[in-house]
């Protein structure tokens, strides 16, 4: 009954069907088994299986063979991972964002410390000349567009 809710077969529907019909990695699914078969067990393995929706389902597997009415045959337990799953991606997403913010504080960071090192050679340079030079006012103009960068900086990051 609990396979049932989990994949969203009716009974019927779920007896007999293959590893063919469920799994996402058909031939990953054949060499498990043929382990599972040549080892006896086959334990904490993740596996992807569809659910009737064609929604994915995100499995933690461990499986034995066991002898039935003089067969062996595959015993397998599965705990649906699918939400803690989901909830790794989420972090390791949010952890990705977080790298790119402190990257992108850093690149400002050093940015602003460019714009102080060319206003204060600017502002040497417009000192160091008489007022109506043309040259002067070129210089006050790399000035105040370094204030400006550098306040914008300031009020964005």
């Amino acid at each position: 009954p609990k396979a049932c809710e989990i994949y969203g077969f009716a009974r019927e529907e779920l007896i007999g069907m293959s590893l063919k019909q469920l799994t996402e990695d058909v031939a990953r699914g054949e060499r498990q088994i043929a382990e599972l078969l040549r080892w006896g067990s086959y334990r904490n393995f993740e596996t992807v299986h569809f659910r009737k929706d064609g929604s994915r389902l995100q499995l933690l597997a461990n499986s034995s063979v066991i002898n039935f009415r003089g067969k062996p045959v595959v015993l397998s337990i599965h705990r649906d991972i699918t939400e803690r799953k989901q909830l790794q991606e989420q972090l390791l997403q949010a952890q990705k964002m977080d790298a790119v913010g402190q990257l992108a504080g850093g690149v400002a960071h050093d940015f602003n410390n460019l714009l102080l090192v060319i206003s204060s050679y600017a502002e040497l340079l417009a000192d160091s000349l008489p007022q109506d030079d043309k040259l002067r006012r070129n210089a006050e103009e790399a000035i105040d567009e370094a204030r400006r960068t550098t306040e914008a900086l300031r009020h964005d990051g």
